[in-house]
């Protein structure tokens, strides 16, 4: 295993066989802890191809700046991050439309972003994990 140059060429970037992110920002857990995702031979669907592709597209809008968030897209080329409450409003969004509240018996206003926490904890028990 090598780390890619920050230079590095899309090409080069979207042929790695694996990444690493440092979660810095963690909320719950441990903080600066590093997680390591292998590609899954996937090309489309792959999390390694995935990262390659949000990476590319942040470090070309963002002029190579090495601060700029994972996060980070451009509306008319003005900066934004997506925010917890972007992604809580989205998830309101969705269950409205798949009828949550009739079908499953789930409050929309019980929908937030640890939603997506219980949802995958449970997901991956359910898997054997």
């Amino acid at each position: 295993m090598r780390q890619l140059p920050r230079n590095a060429t899309i090409e080069q970037i979207m042929s790695a066989n694996g990444a690493v992110l440092k979660l810095d920002n963690q909320k719950n857990g441990w903080k600066g802890v590093c997680v390591y995702q292998e590609h899954n031979l996937d090309e489309r669907f792959s999390p390694v191809r995935a990262l390659g592709r949000r990476y590319c597209h942040v470090r070309h809008h963002s002029n190579n700046n090495m601060k700029t968030y994972l996060s980070a897209y451009w509306e008319k080329g003005v900066h934004h991050d997506v925010k917890a409450e972007d992604i809580s409003m989205a998830l309101k969004r969705a269950a409205c439309f798949l009828d949550y509240p009739s079908l499953k018996g789930i409050p929309i206003e019980r929908i937030n972003i640890h939603t997506l926490r219980s949802g995958g904890a449970n997901a991956l028990s359910l898997a054997g994990y």
